[in-house]
């Protein structure tokens, strides 16, 4: 009987010392539809708030243990997550392939090309395909008191007070933000203002990635030509 105790507690410990290591994930993220990757886009280990920028070639490696939530976060493309499990653990590699938009928003009618920018667009087609099916009720597209680029909306009205919809809303909202922070933060922007490539434009833009808090309060393309010029120094005092 003994014994048998000893081994059920072997076990046990074998089984949450397995779900609390932590393993490097190596990651190619391509389109669905031409298979081609997606450069240059975040990957974020939401249960620790670690994010990566996967490289040109949609190649990204980041640290995951059993059960963490991974988001990818492409202009242009839809939400998508991946719940790390024992298999996703033994396999070599994670291959993510992230469906672009259709912007096929009937609901939506723009009177002129200038009353939504492209962030915006893409937000309401994110927000139209995330909560497919979760409610009965239409839900609205723009908020008068929301004066960034993105479109805030007060989703509790339609979807209750249980705990599992809050999460689910919560979800949609830090994935969000990480899109925002791609669309004011890009590879245009870095290229503008520096002559990094490859390699040392992937790894600055992990470095230097502003916070969605900062970039809500700093709106101007001026605001981010000074952070970028203070990050410079940052990252080259720190390779030196």
């Amino acid at each position: 009987m003994k014994q048998i105790s000893t081994l059920v507690i072997s076990i046990l410990i074998s089984y949450v010392s397995f779900c609390q290591s932590k393993t490097v994930f190596v990651g190619f993220i391509k389109d669905a539809g031409t298979k081609e990757a997606v450069p240059y886009i975040s990957v974020t280990n939401l249960s620790t708030g670690k994010t990566v920028m996967a490289n040109r070639n949609g190649v990204f490696k980041l640290q995951a243990s059993i059960n963490d939530l991974i988001s990818f976060a492409a202009i242009h493309y839809t939400f998508d997550t991946l719940r790390i499990n024992a298999d996703v653990v033994a396999s070599d590699s994670l291959r993510i392939f992230l469906r672009p938009l259709t912007h096929q928003l009937k609901s939506v009618t723009v009177k002129t090309k200038s009353r939504y920018n492209q962030y915006q667009l893409d937000s309401i087609e994110r927000r139209k395909d995330f909560f497919k099916g979760k409610s009965d009720h239409s839900i609205p597209v723009v908020s008068q008191a929301n004066s960034g680029a993105g479109i805030a909306l007060d989703l509790d009205h339609f979807y209750g007070r249980e705990k599992r919809k809050r999460g689910v809303i919560r979800l949609f909202g830090q994935i969000e933000n990480d899109y925002y922070i791609n669309y004011r933060y890009n590879l245009q922007l870095i290229n503008k203002y520096t002559t990094f490539n490859d390699d040392s434009l992937q790894l600055f833009l992990q470095q230097s990635r502003p916070t969605y808090q900062w970039l809500r309060k700093h709106t101007t393309e001026e605001d981010l030509m000074l952070y970028i010029n203070d990050q410079l120094k940052v990252f080259f005092k720190e390779k030196e």
